[in-house]
C-alpha cells in the first residue's frame, strides 16, 4: 500500500512538473506583459497629472524593474518648489543608477539657478558625470557667485565668442571682463567668422562694428571673394590685419576657387597671396591646394604634395601622393612613396600598404616578391586580405571561431538590475532608454563580462548591442554574432524584389546602422539603411501603401525603400557594386563626377582613389563583408575581384 502510494505521488509530481514546465513561460510572459501595460498606464497618468490614478498604479509595480523610473519622473514637474529639494536629493541618491536621474539633476540645477541658490548649484554640478553639463551660462554664474570670479572671467571669453547677444544676468561678469581689455580684435573676429561662414553677412557686419575701419574693409573684401574668388583674390586691401585672420580669408577664397579651377588657385596663391603671408600659413595653404588637386586626381598634385616642406607634410598628404602615383601607374615611384610612408601609417594601415606594395612589385615584373606579400596577407580576413588571397590563388580565410558560452557568467550579467531594465525597455521598443541602461550597467566591464553580455544580447535579438559587445570582448572571430542574418524575412523579400544579393544588402545594412532600427545620423538619416527623409519620400512613390512620409524606424519599410534606392544606384552604374555602394554613401552625382575625372578601369585602384575617406572605407568594408556573408549563408564566395569589376 505504501509503495503504491509513493509511486502515485511520484507520478503526480512528474505530471505537475511537466505542466509547469510547459505553461510557466506563457504564464510568466502574461505577467510581464501585464506589468508593462500597468507601467505604461502609470506613466501616462503622471504625464496627465492624474495623481490618484498614478499612485494606485505605482503601488502595483513595486517589484517591477522599471519602478524606479516612476520615482524619478514624479519629481520632474515640482523642481521649482523648494519644499521638494530634500526629497529630490534623496531620489537622486537612491536611484543614481537610473540614467534619467542625470536628466533630473540637470533640470534641478536649472531650477536652483533660477532661484539664485548658487551654492547648491555648484554642489550639484560637481555631482554630474563627466561630460555632462548644464547651460554654459549657469556654469559661469555659478563660478561668479561662488567666489571664483577670475575663473569666470577667463571662461567668459570662449562663451562671448560663440554667442550673438548677451544675458542680463551676466552683465556684472561682462563688465569685469571688459575691464581686462576685452573684447579684443580676435574676440570680435571670432564672432564675425561665425556669421560669415554661414553666409550671414548682415549679422557679420553688425558684429564687426567695434573693429577699426581698415579691418571692416577686409570683411567687405571677404564677401566679394566669396562671390567671385577668381577676380577678388588678386586685389586684397592694402592695409593688413592679423596674419591668422588674413590667412583664414585667403584660405576660404582659395577653397572656393579650387573647387572650380584648382590649377588657377595654385597660380593665384603663388603670384598674389604668398608674398603677403608667412610660415606656417604658406605651407598650410600649399598643402590644402595640393590635396584639393589630389582629390580631383590632377597629376600636378603629385609634385605639389611631394615638394611640401617636411614640417608641412601630414599622413593625408603622404598617402595621397602615393595614391596618385598608383592611379597614374607610376609603379617605381609609387613603391618608393609607400616605402617612405611614416611607420605609424604603415602600422595603422598595414594591410592597405602591404597590398599596394605587392601590386607595385607585380606591375614592375617582380612577381615572386609580390607573391610572397600576397600569401603573407592571404591568411587574414578583410578587404585587402581577400584581394591578396585571390591574387595568390589561395582560398579566402574566414577564420571563424567562437568560445562556448559560460552559463554562470550569462546568469550573473542577466541578473544585473541595469540589464533587467534594459530588457524591459527593449521589449517595449524604447531602444534609446534600453541603450542608456545597457551602456551604464556595463561601463568599465571586463572582457569576460562583455562576452557574456554579447551572448545575452544575441538571445534578446538585439544585434547592434551584440555586435558592439563582441568588439568590447575582443571576440572578433565570433562571426555568427558579428555578422547576423538580422531581419531575415524582410531582407529575403527585398532581394527577390530587387535582384540584389542578400550578402550585399546585409553588408550595406551592417555598415549603415549595425542593424539598429532606431539609428539616426547627425544629418538626419534614419533606420536600418540610413535613409534621408526626402529620399524616402521620393522612393515611397513607388510604394503608395507606405504613405508620403513613411515610418523609417519600421524595419520592413526601411529595408523596402533602402533596397529600392540601392538597386536604382546599381542600375545607374552598370551593376557595379562598388559604384552603387559609393553612390549610396556619397550621392550618385559625386560618383558621376569622380567617373568623369577617372574612368572605372582598374577597379581596386579606382576605389583606393575615392576622394572621401569615409566613402573609400565604406566601399571597402562592404566589399569585404559581402564575402563573409556569402560564408554565413553557406554559399560559395563570389570573387571579390569580380565584385569590384561588376563581372557578376
Amino acid at each position: 500500500m505504501t509503495t503504491h502510494h509513493n509511486i502515485k505521488n511520484i507520478f503526480l509530481r512528474l505530471f505537475w512538473l511537466i505542466v509547469l514546465c510547459g505553461f510557466f513561460p506563457q504564464w510568466a510572459g502574461a505577467t510581464l506583459s501585464t506589468q508593462q501595460e500597468t507601467f505604461k498606464q502609470a506613466r501616462a497618468a503622471l504625464k496627465a497629472n492624474q495623481l490618484e490614478t498614478f499612485n494606485r498604479l505605482y503601488d502595483q509595480l513595486k517589484d517591477y524593474p522599471l519602478h524606479p523610473y516612476l520615482d524619478v519622473w514624479r519629481y520632474w514637474n515640482v523642481l521649482d518648489n523648494p519644499r521638494y529639494d530634500a526629497k529630490v536629493e534623496r531620489i537622486l541618491i537612491a536611484f543614481s543608477a537610473i540614467p534619467e536621474s542625470v536628466d533630473l539633476r540637470v533640470r534641478w540645477i536649472k531650477a536652483l539657478a533660477k532661484r539664485g541658490q548658487w551654492q547648491l548649484v555648484a554642489a550639484q554640478i560637481k555631482k554630474l558625470p563627466k561630460g555632462k553639463h548644464p547651460d554654459q551660462r549657469i556654469t559661469l554664474l555659478s563660478l561668479w557667485h561662488n567666489g571664483q570670479k577670475s575663473k569666470a572671467v577667463a571662461a567668459y571669453t570662449a562663451y562671448w565668442r560663440k554667442i550673438t547677444g548677451t544675458d542680463t544676468r551676466l552683465l556684472p561678469l561682462e563688465k569685469r571682463w571688459q575691464k581686462k581689455g576685452h573684447p579684443t580684435a580676435d574676440d570680435i573676429w571670432a564672432r564675425v567668422n561665425k556669421q560669415a561662414k554661414r553666409g550671414r553677412w548682415s549679422n557679420a557686419k553688425k558684429a564687426a562694428k567695434p573693429l577699426a575701419k581698415h579691418q571692416r574693409a577686409w570683411l567687405d573684401y571677404w564677401q566679394k571673394v566669396k562671390k567671385n574668388p577668381a577676380r577678388w583674390l588678386k586685389s586684397p586691401p592694402s592695409r593688413d590685419i592679423s596674419m591668422a585672420q588674413m590667412a583664414k580669408i585667403m584660405d576660404d577664397g582659395l577653397r572656393q576657387l579650387a573647387k572650380k579651377d584648382v590649377i588657377r588657385s595654385w597660380s593665384v596663391f603663388h603670384q598674389i597671396l604668398k608674398p603677403r603671408l608667412r610660415a606656417p600659413h604658406i605651407g598650410i595653404l600649399m598643402r590644402h591646394i595640393g590635396l584639393r588637386a589630389a582629390y580631383q586626381h590632377k597629376i600636378e598634385a603629385i609634385a605639389w604634395l611631394t615638394q611640401l616642406p617636411p614640417i608641412m607634410r601630414t599622413d593625408i598628404s603622404s598617402t595621397w601622393a602615393a595614391r596618385l602615383l598608383l592611379l597614374n601607374h607610376r609603379w617605381p615611384e609609387a613603391l618608393t612613396a609607400i616605402n617612405a610612408l611614416p611607420r605609424r601609417i604603415k602600422n595603422k594601415e598595414k594591410d592597405r600598404w602591404l597590398y599596394w606594395k605587392a601590386r607595385c612589385l607585380g606591375a614592375m615584373g617582380d612577381s615572386k616578391s609580390a607573391m610572397v606579400l600576397y600569401r603573407q596577407m592571404a591568411f587574414g580576413r578583410g578587404y585587402y586580405s581577400f584581394l591578396s588571397a585571390e591574387r595568390s590563388h589561395q582560398p579566402y580565410k574566414i577564420n571563424a571561431k567562437s568560445a562556448p558560452a559560460n552559463p554562470a557568467a550569462i546568469k550573473l550579467v542577466n541578473a544585473m538590475p541595469g540589464l533587467k531594465r534594459a530588457k524591459e525597455w527593449l521589449q517595449m521598443n524604447e531602444r534609446g532608454k534600453a541603450t542608456r541602461e545597457w551602456s551604464q550597467a556595463l561601463r568599465g566591464s571586463s572582457k569576460a563580462t562583455w562576452y557574456a553580455a554579447m551572448m545575452l544580447a544575441k538571445t534578446w535579438q538585439w544585434p547592434e548591442k551584440a555586435l558592439r559587445a563582441a568588439s568590447k570582448a575582443g571576440a572578433y572571430n565570433h562571426l555568427v554574432v558579428r555578422f547576423p542574418l538580422a531581419f531575415y524575412d524582410d531582407v529575403i523579400a527585398a532581394s527577390k524584389k530587387t535582384g540584389l544579393s542578400t550578402s550585399f544588402l546585409w553588408s550595406v545594412m551592417r555598415q549603415e546602422s549595425l542593424f539598429d532600427p532606431s539609428a539616426k545620423s547627425y544629418v538626419g538619416a534614419s533606420g536600418l539603411m540610413q535613409l534621408m527623409p526626402k529620399t524616402a519620400s521620393a522612393v515611397a512613390k513607388h510604394y503608395p501603401h507606405l504613405g508620403k512620409t513613411p515610418n523609417l524606424k519600421d524595419p520592413k519599410t526601411n529595408i523596402t525603400l533602402g533596397s529600392w534606392y540601392l538597386n536604382h544606384a546599381m542600375k545607374r552604374f552598370d551593376h557595379r557594386q562598388p559604384l552603387a555602394a559609393a553612390a549610396y554613401n556619397a550621392g550618385p552625382h559625386r560618383v558621376s563626377q569622380w567617373l568623369k575625372q577617372t574612368p572605372f578601369t582598374d577597379a581596386d585602384i579606382w576605389v583606393e582613389a575615392i576622394p572621401f575617406n569615409e566613402t573609400r572605407n565604406y566601399v571597402q568594408r562592404i566589399m569585404g563583408y559581402s564575402i563573409i556573408y556569402d560564408w554565413r549563408l553557406g554559399h560559395k564566395p563570389v570573387s571579390l575581384l569580380k565584385r569590384l569589376k561588376g563581372e557578376l
